[in-house]
C-alpha cells in the first residue's frame, strides 16, 4: 500500500510539473495540496481552502484563500481518483466560475 501511495504522489507531482501554466493554485492545505506547495514553491502561487479558519493565513509561504477569491485555475488531487472526481464535482457546483482542474484526469 505504501508503494502505491508513493507512486500516486510521484504521478501527481509529475503532472504539476508538466501543467502548462506558469503559476497555479492548488486546493487544500492538507495532504497533496500541502506537499505540492512545499515541493513546487515557484509553480504553486496560492492554496485554496474552504476552511475559513485557515484562510488569510500562510502555509509554505503561500497565502491560503477561499476558492471564490481565485482568479486562476485551481489544481485538485486527493487520495484517489474517485475521491478527487467527487470533490472536483462538488467544487464546480459551488463555484461554477472557477476552473478546477482534476489532476487525476488531466493529461490522459
Amino acid at each position: 500500500m505504501a508503494k502505491n501511495n508513493i507512486l500516486w504522489v510521484l504521478e501527481i507531482a509529475d503532472k504539476i510539473l508538466k501543467y502548462p501554466k506558469e503559476k497555479v493554485g492548488i486546493f487544500g492545505v492538507n495532504g497533496i495540496g500541502a506537499l505540492m506547495s512545499c515541493l513546487f514553491p515557484d509553480k504553486i502561487e496560492f492554496i485554496a481552502d474552504e476552511d475559513s479558519a485557515k484562510q488569510n493565513m500562510k502555509f509554505a509561504d503561500k497565502k491560503i484563500i477561499s476558492p471564490k477569491e481565485s482568479k486562476k485555475e485551481i489544481l485538485v488531487a486527493f487520495r484517489n481518483v474517485l475521491e478527487t472526481k467527487r470533490i472536483v464535482g462538488e467544487l464546480k457546483n459551488k463555484y461554477p466560475y472557477i476552473d478546477f482542474i482534476n489532476l487525476c484526469e488531466w493529461g490522459k
